[in-house]
């Protein structure tokens, strides 16, 4: 059985978009837990700032 060069390209350009969109697929259900736990962290450290700042200025008071 004989395959044309443009059915092989065809049939691997095809696998390696199947193979992209997984890979996109996956890394966006790691990136959504990844974000929220990126912007739970930036919170707290906003928050231990604040109050850091808060305690420094009413120390120097």
């Amino acid at each position: 059985m004989h395959h044309s060069p443009k059915h092989i390209l065809l049939c691997v350009a095809s696998g390696a978009l199947a193979a992209i969109l997984s890979a996109v697929g996956v890394g966006l259900w790691a990136l959504i837990p990844a974000a929220i736990c990126a912007v739970t962290c930036a919170q707290m450290i906003v928050m231990m700032v604040r109050a850091n700042h808060h305690d420094s200025r009413r120390l120097n008071s």
